[in-house]
């Protein structure tokens, strides 16, 4: 699906299945329908991640003398995956999984006319739409949401966001996915919360706070699989492991792990988040295989941008333009992607030099749409 027909299919063509799901009566979550469907699992790298650090080419001599000191360690220590490619040593928790083609590393994703703005950036990747152009104030998810294409007949809104921020990816004009981290607030104000809405049955805001108390009192039971870092990405991958193995009907996850704006001390910094990253995503790719879920999920892993190819003078990196992103599976868009050779392209803006995008992120998710939500 190219990019105009992704925007298209976003905007207006769910109208029908929104009128079919208006039909079917979706409602709240309802535990005893069992959701066994396709699910995907989003996650975002906070800040910026450093694509080149993270899958660096081999024989690049003008990347190596821009940024010398984070080049070495990434030759000397990295795992070679092809003849021109290197995958950093700390995501080596990732290398079953590319040993089986379970994995493709897309290194040049982004859009036109970069921003290298966080709040701009990740703005533009949540809504799929670049400035000036409509939907910018929605996410693609949450079109997804109000046009009815991810409804679930035991769930009219299964979108959940395990993050500590709510996501404009998740937010519709209409509907809105679930934002939850725990049932700390419903528990401490049960009684207050009950009270409510014996007293004002039938208002707006009562409809509100009776689904998401609702959404809460669902999820009550749900505590973090065992197995994971214990980490704030590994808790969020550990709940929603423990989501999907009960069937909740849910079908869209998001989760972030905060830390990639590495101005400063890069190789130690990112390190530290790679490693974290590796092993809670073994954790639950593992979790899946074993269940016989992992057939059904799709993991997309993206950053707001990548960063400048020159490092600065303080071990680190500035915020930059296209970025790495990472999809999981097992199923023929894996396989779509490892087929693509990366290509290095430079542009040069304000005396830094830039990546340019290779694939355009709203064909990333077009594709995603047509092979998996739709």
């Amino acid at each position: 699906m190219i990019r105009r027909e992704f925007i298209k299919v976003s905007a207006f063509s769910g109208l029908a299945l929104s009128a079919a799901a208006n039909i079917r009566g979706c409602e709240s979550p309802d535990d005893s329908i069992p959701f066994k469907g396709k699910r995907l699992i989003l996650i975002k790298l906070d800040g910026g991640n450093d694509g080149i650090h993270s899958f660096f080419p081999k024989n690049d001599d003008f990347i190596t003398r821009l940024r010398p000191e984070l080049s070495k360690y990434v030759k000397k220590e990295g795992i070679s995956l092809s003849k021109d490619w290197l995958l950093n040593k700390d995501l080596k928790d990732l290398m079953p999984f590319i040993e089986s083609n379970e994995v493709a590393i897309l290194p040049f994703v982004g859009y036109p006319n970069p921003n290298t703005s966080h709040f701009k950036s990740s703005e533009i990747w949540d809504s799929a739409s670049l400035p000036g152009e409509k939907n910018s104030n929605t996410g693609w998810i949450g079109r997804l949401l109000d046009n009815g294409v991810l409804c679930l007949s035991s769930n009219e809104t299964p979108v959940i966001s395990l993050s500590e921020s709510e996501p404009l990816l998740i937010k519709g004009v209409n509907k809105n996915g679930f934002s939850w981290q725990n049932n700390e607030t419903f528990h401490w104000y049960a009684s207050d919360i009950k009270h409510w809405l014996s007293h004002f049955q039938g208002s707006q805001v009562s409809m509100e706070l009776l689904k998401t108390y609702q959404m809460h009192q669902e999820l009550a039971e749900v505590t973090s699989f065992p197995g994971f870092p214990d980490s704030n990405l590994g808790n969020q991958l550990a709940k929603i492991s423990t989501i999907i193995k009960m069937d909740k009907p849910y079908k869209v996850f998001y989760a972030s792990q905060q830390g990639y704006d590495t101005h400063v001390y890069a190789k130690e910094r990112l390190g530290i988040l790679y490693n974290d990253l590796g092993a809670s995503l073994s954790a639950l790719v593992q979790s899946l295989k074993v269940r016989h879920q992992w057939k059904d999920t799709m993991i997309l892993i993206y950053s707001e941008f990548g960063r400048t190819i020159k490092e600065n003078a303080n071990a680190g990196t500035d915020h930059g333009a296209a970025g790495l992103c990472f999809l999981l599976g097992d199923n023929p868009l894996i396989e779509k992607y490892n087929q693509l050779e990366p290509t290095l392209q430079f542009t040069e803006m304000a005396g830094d030099y830039y990546l340019n995008h290779q694939i355009d992120f709203r064909d990333l998710y077009a594709d995603i749409q047509a092979a998996w939500l739709v």
